[in-house]
């Protein structure tokens, strides 16, 4: 902007006008000549203004006077005073020349005399005048009328002066605008770029000039860095829609390893706006330390290509339409980093952001903070990297493609990806979150729900050694409803660890956990997440889909209610390569899983290597169309292994044909079960079994199966209905077990090789619809002690290929020295402090108070079963477990109390519980008021020894 014809006598006038229009703005303003040169203007003075007595003003002018401030004086006080002077002849020749207006009077007279030509003007004389000026240009105009101020408009103002003065304002292209319009008024507002070498800030003296136009900042911070000087280019707010070459902002030619800052709202006016592409190394490479966006907004994106070094984005807006980026970075070689940036879609643009940093093999790092990329044609934020990707706090909403397009494969190193605080819902095609890595990945407090393909997709196979995936705190629900995806999907050929997580209601899998390339046998952790409702659309659908070569952990996961149009599994688990790895389930539910024709299973786990379930629960899973398991585990992938299983249930399994279980076990070890129950399982057209052992899958070396405290009742089939069914090389020992009420067989052994005895113990296996006991083969002995087989069908016992049999009874409350703990024990009480007894099998308790004998013993004995009970329970209470206790040689003292505590499952925790006492003289049960306390316990208080039950209600 230039301004031309200037008289050289209005320099003291322009100098007040653009120093107050410079209060609001820096301006660039040139000054050009009709004739010589103007002179310089007189050295200034202090020029000390002493209080002066002022004329009494009208009253009717006295507000107008006071609000402008303007004084005047009764007579002059010096005689350099400009009031008592008149102008030069040159200055009385320029305001001829000059369109001046007529000065504003007051009361019809002027406020002062015109000075005598005569009188020289004094020190400051030029300052004073203008002053004096700018004060009559407010006075009233008229007698009687009051001042009004009018809006404050320095800028306008400015114009006006200039316009009075003949002067002439050019615009970028040198053309002429006319003065006092409101073109040439946002002319002298528009955005004037200055560089400023590092250490100065905007308007610093050592700056440069302020330009019309980036092109002409951008010369000179290139000047600057030749000689190898950094610096920042300050940029006023507002709109920047020009830049003097073809519509765009170049940013070209930079190679001496300078830094540079593009700095917007330098004068903090709001918001700098770049209107035309802003584009970084078009035509020529730029070699920086460093480039920084600061406090810019892109209407028409930015495009950073060959460029070497740092480069950042800070609280920056960037806009893009046409098919283009809002951010473009390509070739560059350097780290890059994104704070607080917002991209927008204002129409059809592509990605929201398009980094690409891996071309160049220097493993420099992507960070994204505190940003959000919503609602593009394609990828929200897409990043191509060959060292760190470091994303957090963004979003990345709406996206036609990808929420998160993250790949560092390429990386010569080991190169992670970390994710903290992201959220990708809603997006089209691809996944919420598409993440490929050559290092470990690692997301925490992440969101992908409501995408219409996958909710997150992880995978990193590749690395010189395994790397590991771990995901916590995060949501992958909703997902797929263009078909059938997964919520969350990991590849990797390291550890995976999962741990409160949430993958509900996807049409696919839930999670679905691969990582048999593991060359270490790395392990699989899942704690404390959830797998429900998934596979709405998907034929063979799971919660929890796990494949890995090393070590699966499950503890505290609920993989439930997920449904298939052909079959469905709650988890479904499997380290099948023959590797000897453990898997390990703790206080998880796999229940409700159901598949319309096939199958629905709760639980099924294939492995080479040990398994162990406590505290599982796998109910009412199965097929309407097909055969129902609660859990299926086969160990028969690898050498024998054991299998054990303890407090856990596998109720209510379902199925229309072929066949239904509650437990299946298959295996070539020992089979442990301990307080399990499998009951009330059905097939309405097939065979059912409450469970189904066998351990005949490996050689033949004696490996036995033990069966304590369980219960496998009312189970029933159209053909068959089982309570336990066991198929074993080796021996079988039942003790205290409950199977009764079966559609068919209460108990069926089966023994393949020989001789291998069978005892059943102090059991219960009554009012089955065929046979009690089936026991057959092997030629070794069968004893049956203290079990009640009386109301079954056809035979109470049936043997085949058994050398002897012995019935008989047996202690079933044994005392300290018997080594079979399934019952009762004797402890003697102190006189003078409480005394615990807790029980083995069960970890129930009692505390008897202080007995003041010696000589004195308390004895707590479990009873198991119902009918082991005096009388029959009241309607409506279900028979959970029950103890007996008393005491020997001593009385109970005045006011001595005994606590009786169950232990209680954190299975069967949510049911409602109560305790009974028998009162044997009303031959009734009497409810005792207990609580449940925080280690799981439900435990009441009772003043006399007894039989207490726990019952369910």
């Amino acid at each position: 902007m230039s301004i031309s014809r200037f008289p050289a006598k209005l320099i003291p006038l322009l100098t007040i006008t653009l120093l107050l229009f410079n209060l609001l703005a820096p301006v660039s303003i040139a000054f050009a000549q009709d004739a010589d040169p103007p002179p310089a203007p007189p050295p200034s003075e202090e020029v000390v203004v002493e209080d002066q007595p002022v004329e009494e003003a009208p009253a009717e002018e006295e507000a107008a006077v006071e609000e402008e401030n303007v004084e005047a004086p009764a007579e002059p006080e010096k005689p350099g005073d400009e009031t008592d002077e008149e102008p030069t002849e040159e200055e009385a020749q320029v305001e001829e020349e000059a369109e001046a207006s007529d000065e504003p009077e007051t009361d019809g007279e002027p406020l002062e005399e015109e000075p005598t030509s005569e009188e020289e003007p004094a020190d400051g004389e030029e300052a004073s005048q203008a002053q004096e000026e700018q004060t009559e240009a407010n006075a009233p105009e008229a007698e009687g009328e009051a001042a009004t101020p009018e809006e404050d408009n320095p800028v306008a103002e400015a114009v006006e002066a200039l316009d009075e003065a003949d002067a002439v304002l050019l615009d970028e292209e040198g053309e002429a605008l006319a003065m006092a319009t409101q073109e040439a008024a946002e002319a002298l507002a528009a955005p004037d770029p200055q560089f400023c070498p590092a250490g100065l800030s905007f308007g610093d003296v050592g700056c440069g000039a302020s330009h019309a136009n980036m092109a002409d900042a951008i010369a000179d911070a290139l000047t600057a860095a030749a000689s190898g000087i950094s610096g920042t280019i300050f940029v006023e707010s507002g709109n920047f829609d020009y830049s003097g070459i073809n519509d765009v902002i170049l940013l070209d030619g930079f190679n001496n390893n300078t830094s540079l800052t593009i700095q917007g709202n330098a004068d903090g006016g709001g918001t700098t706006t770049f209107t035309t592409a802003f584009l970084v190394g078009a035509n020529a490479n730029n070699i920086f330390s460093s480039l920084t966006f600061n406090d810019v907004t892109f209407d028409a994106g930015v495009v950073v290509t060959g460029t070497t070094g740092d480069l950042s984005f800070n609280d920056v807006i960037a806009n893009a339409d046409g098919g283009a980026d809002a951010i473009s970075v390509s070739n560059h070689d350097g780290a890059v980093s994104l704070d607080h940036v917002t991209a927008n879609n204002t129409f059809s643009a592509s990605d929201g952001a398009d980094i690409d940093n891996a071309v160049t093999g220097s493993n420099a790092s992507v960070t994204v903070t505190n940003s959000t990329f919503n609602g593009f044609v394609n990828n929200g934020l897409l990043v191509n990297s060959d060292g760190e990707i470091n994303i957090s706090n963004v979003t990345a909403n709406g996206n036609g493609e990808s929420g998160l397009d993250l790949n560092n494969s390429t990386s010569s190193t080991e190169a992670d990806i970390t994710l903290d605080g992201v959220t990708a819902n809603n997006n089209q095609q691809g996944a919420g979150l598409q993440i490929t890595s050559f290092g470990d990945i690692t997301l925490d407090n992440v969101t992908a729900n409501g995408n219409l393909d996958n909710g997150a997709v992880l995978s990193n196979p590749g690395g010189s050694e395994p790397n590991s995936i771990q995901v916590s705190n995060s949501n992958f629900n909703n997902n797929g409803t263009n078909g059938t995806y997964t919520g969350l999907e990991i590849n990797t050929t390291g550890s995976i660890t999962l741990n409160g997580v949430s993958a509900n209601d996807n049409t696919g899998n839930g999670a679905q956990l691969f990582n048999l390339g593991s060359s270490n046998n790395a392990a699989v952790n899942v704690f404390n997440s959830n797998f429900n409702g998934n596979g709405l659309a998907a034929i063979n659908s799971a919660g929890l889909s796990i494949q890995s070569k090393g070590a699966i952990t499950l503890d505290g996961v609920s993989a439930s209610d997920n449904v298939g149009s052909s079959g469905a599994y709650g988890a479904n688990l499997g380290n099948p390569l023959g590797n000897p790895a453990p898997v390990t389930i703790t206080n998880s539910i796999f229940n409700n899983n159901v598949g319309r024709t096939s199958f629905g299973t709760g639980l099924s786990v294939f492995s080479g290597g040990q398994i162990s379930l406590n505290g599982v629960q796998a109910n009412l899973n199965g097929s309407a169309g097909g055969q129902g398991t609660g859990a299926s585990i086969n160990a028969t992938a690898g050498p024998p292994v054991d299998v054990s299983i303890s407090n856990s249930n596998f109720d209510g399994n379902f199925g229309d044909s072929n066949i239904t279980t509650g437990l299946l076990v298959s295996t070539g070890g020992t089979i442990t079960l301990d307080t399990v129950t499998a009951s009330g399982n059905t097939s309405t057209s097939g065979t059912t079994y409450g469970t189904l052992l066998s351990n005949t899958f490996g050689p033949d070396n004696d490996q036995q199966v033990n069966v304590s405290n369980s219960s496998f009742d009312n189970n029933t089939g159209s053909s068959d209905g089982t309570g336990l069914y066991i198929s074993s090389y080796g021996n079988v020992n039942l003790w205290g077990v409950s199977a009764s009420g079966n559609s068919t067989y209460g108990v069926f052994i089966s023994i393949l090789s020989g001789p291998n005895d069978v005892s059943i113990i102090c059991s219960a296996i009554q009012n089955n619809g065929d046979t009690g006991i089936f026991v057959g083969g092997g030629g070794g002995d069968l004893t049956i002690l203290s079990t009640d087989t009386s109301g079954n069908g056809v035979s109470p016992l049936t043997t085949v290929i058994v050398a002897n049999t012995t019935i008989g009874t047996t202690n079933c409350n044994p005392g300290p020295g018997d080594d079979k703990p399934r019952d009762g024990k004797h402890v003697p009480l102190d006189p003078k402090d409480p005394t615990t007894i807790v029980l083995d099998l069960y970890p129930h308790s009692v505390t008897f108070p202080p007995m003041n004998l010696l000589e004195c013993e308390g004895f707590v004995r479990s009873l198991f079963f119902a009918s082991e009970l005096p009388g029959e329970l009241n309607e409506g209470d279900t028979f959970l477990r029950a103890l007996k206790m008393h005491i020997e040689g001593c009385e109970i003292p005045e006011g001595g109390m005994f606590t009786i505590g169950f232990d209680i499952p954190a299975t069967e925790q949510d049911n409602e519980f109560a305790v009974l006492v028998w009162d044997g003289s009303t031959e009734s049960w009497v409810e005792v008021p207990g609580q449940m306390t925080e280690d799981g316990r439900y435990t009441v208080t009772w003043p006399t020894t007894g039989i207490f039950v726990l019952v369910t209600r």
